[in-house]
């Protein structure tokens, strides 16, 4: 049934229009103006003290049971997954596509890590990358798992009590050059400086996390914004990966001297 909204505030995404009344058929906005939109036989809902606007983008989640039902509840209308289990993201993918109350997804599928490198102890076992002869045959195994992107690990210069093994460069610019041969897009995460500046040098689209031992420089934020390099900083992980460990020094033991804080896991 067709349904018009009415006495509501309207967000276009860049301002709040003069418009007071949205009216939706099926899965399109028919009309957007005042009351006098809506149809004979329209259910006519009153919006009053309410905003209509844009379905928020989620740009960095991991699929969890029930994820994709709380982000529609939170207004988060499509969900960017940045590492699952193909299996999980096409039965998931299956529901959405018949369900209005489920998000949309769009996945990465299984991302590109060294053997034994993060995430690989949460989703064992998982296909490898080992070097740039093998980039071509990872990249066209994501994309026949459905992928809508590419995405990359790169813990280079990670300062933490257990270094995890990590992709050297060259097999993250052959993955890169890869999947844009593929017409898919490649995000990286990256959590350290270091990192950063090696995935960008290696082409990559995408930062995720920002760098957790400081803030990037200048010169290399606007080489990466020359270059259309986007960053999903997930400040809110950040933060909390950092408060779970402030204050508590890494334990010392007889490979690990260190004790100074370090976040904690991040995907």
């Amino acid at each position: 049934m067709p349904t018009t909204i009415t006495a509501v505030r309207v967000f276009d995404g860049t301002d709040l229009i003069a418009a007071t009344a949205v009216r939706v058929d099926g899965d399109r906005i028919a009309a957007v103006g005042g009351p006098e939109i809506a149809s004979p036989g329209d259910l006519v809902v009153d919006g009053r003290w309410g905003t209509l606007l844009p379905g928020l983008i989620d740009a960095h989640v991991h699929l969890l049971p029930g994820a994709l039902e709380q982000a529609l509840v939170f207004g988060v209308t499509t969900v960017v997954d940045q590492f699952s289990k193909p299996d999980l993201v096409a039965a998931l993918r299956r529901r959405a596509g018949a369900d209005p109350a489920l998000a949309d997804l769009r996945s990465a599928t299984v991302g590109a890590t060294a053997p034994g490198g993060h995430p690989s102890m949460m989703y064992a076992p998982i296909p490898y990358a080992t070097g740039p002869d093998q980039a071509a045959a990872f990249v066209s195994a994501r994309a026949a798992e459905g992928a809508d992107h590419l995405k990359v690990i790169s813990d280079l210069g990670a300062d933490t009590p257990f270094p995890n093994p990590t992709l050297d460069p060259a097999t993250i610019a052959a993955l890169a050059a890869a999947a844009h041969d593929r017409g898919l897009r490649v995000v990286a995460h990256a959590t350290t400086r270091a990192a950063a500046r090696a995935v960008v040098a290696a082409g990559v689209d995408g930062l995720e996390h920002v760098p957790t031992e400081g803030p990037l420089d200048e010169p290399f934020v606007a080489l990466a914004a020359a270059r259309g390099v986007t960053l999903t900083p997930t400040l809110a992980t950040i933060r909390a990966s950092w408060a779970a460990t402030a204050g508590r020094g890494w334990p010392r033991t007889p490979t690990s001297p260190r004790s100074s804080a370090s976040p904690g896991a991040l995907a």
